[in-house]
This record gives structure tokens, C-alpha cells and sequence, in this order.
């Protein structure tokens, strides 16, 4: 049912976030989310799989699981997927193209997200080291 869903959600958030950054119980609560299609376990398992925690890093999958959210309308996701493109990832090569698409995407869905995202360091710092990588 969808409140069990949703239950699953807000677990996985507290584990998440939790002094203890519970994520491997976290990434097991998101999966089962997905599996009964809620877009907003696939954003957030979607940011975990980019950076790793509580489950393998993986680009295609990161990918996979952030293009669910982005298609359902989620800008936040949308701007995930171009931050993703923009430096790939394992499995997963960087596409500018891709990127700017994407972050358009959000930017016309909710120019606040990308605000929000473009003014932190790390976007910068990423697009910096793809050009001394590239």
C-alpha cells in the first residue's frame, strides 16, 4: 500500500540522518520503496549509490534510479542527474550534453534547485576537477 510506502520513506530518512548515519539499513528500505514504485525512494537511493554510502558506488545505476525521479517531474532529481553527467562516474562516462539538459530541465521545473546547487562549492569544485581530469 502506499502508506507503507511512505512509512518505508520516512524510515529510510531518519536512518539517514540519524547520529549514526544508518545507511545500509537505509539503502535496504529505499530498494524495497523503489520495488513498489515510489519516486522518491529512487531519488534518494539514487544519491546514495553517486556517493557510495551504504551501497556500491555505481553510475548506471545512480543513473537508473535518478532518471525514474527526474521522468516523474522531481526537480531535485533532475539536477542529481545533471550533476551526475557532469562528472560520470563508475561504470557511467561524463556527458556535458546530458548535463546541461538536465539542469536546464530543473532549472525551468524550479530555478530554485539550481540556485541552490550551482551556489555550492562542490558543483564548482566537480566541474573543476572534470576539466583538469578531462
Amino acid at each position: 500500500s502506499m502508506g507503507r510506502v511512505e512509512g518505508m520513506v520516512a524510515k529510510a530518512k531518519i536512518l539517514m540522518n540519524s547520529m549514526g548515519k544508518e545507511y545500509e539499513e537505509a539503502v535496504s528500505l529505499l530498494e524495497r520503496a523503489v520495488e513498489e514504485s515510489s519516486t522518491e525512494a529512487a531519488f534518494l537511493l539514487g544519491q546514495l549509490v553517486v556517493r557510495g554510502l551504504g551501497v556500491k558506488r555505481d553510475g548506471k545505476r545512480a543513473e537508473r534510479l535518478l532518471t525514474i525521479a527526474a521522468s516523474s517531474g522531481m526537480a531535485e532529481a533532475m539536477a542529481g542527474l545533471g550533476n551526475l553527467y557532469l562528472t560520470g562516474g563508475p561504470g557511467l562516462f561524463a556527458n556535458d550534453e546530458l548535463a546541461s539538459k538536465w539542469w536546464k530541465r530543473a532549472e525551468e521545473k524550479d530555478p530554485k534547485v539550481t540556485e541552490s546547487v550551482s551556489k555550492s562549492p562542490s558543483h564548482a569544485e566537480m566541474k573543476q576537477m572534470c576539466q583538469e581530469n578531462g
